[in-house]
């Protein structure tokens, strides 16, 4: 089968402000009917348009967070190609702010849709200086979405040629 639509896995990596990073990752839920229980990047969905007003461009005009195109999977199993992306978050109190900000509003930091487990269960997987997991067992081929696993290795390939600074 074949999907006409077009998807983006995006994978955040977080400056933890100590030198060190990490990728967000969250488990599907077990009522999808394609690899339930499996982790997957996030926000990952279908690609559609945003509000004009999306607080992350503007993090991105003060140099805050970074925004990257790492490249394009197809996920065998839909056909339908994949935008991979990168938000490289630089700024971790900017990060921290949009959590509490989310918090203030009544909100989770983190609303996943159906599709994902609970908010609680968010991983942060921890990265090394080079930005190689420092956890194999989280992106394990058997518990992890094959697209998913492909945008981590091309967001961690580009946040490795960007270095911390650019």
């Amino acid at each position: 089968m074949r999907a006409a639509a077009l998807s983006v896995a995006v994978t955040m990596i977080v400056a933890d402000g100590k030198g060190g990073h990490t990728a967000l990752l969250i488990p599907r839920s077990d009522k999808v009917l394609t690899h339930p229980g499996f982790v997957h990047v996030a926000p990952s969905g279908v690609f559609a348009p945003t509000e004009q007003h999306w607080r992350l461009l503007k993090a991105v005009g003060r140099k805050q967070v970074a925004l990257r195109y790492c490249g394009i999977s197809v996920p065998l199993l839909t056909l339908r190609p994949e935008i991979d992306v990168l938000i490289f978050v630089r700024d971790p109190e900017w990060f921290r702010e949009e959590m509490r900000r989310a918090r203030r509003k009544g909100l989770r930091e983190f609303q996943p849709n159906w599709e994902y487990r609970s908010a609680r269960d968010v991983i942060w997987l921890r990265l090394k200086p080079d930005f190689t997991p420092y956890e194999d067992d989280v992106i394990d081929p058997a518990r992890m979405v094959p697209h998913a696993a492909a945008s981590l290795s091309l967001a961690t390939r580009v946040a490795r040629q960007m270095g911390t600074g650019s």
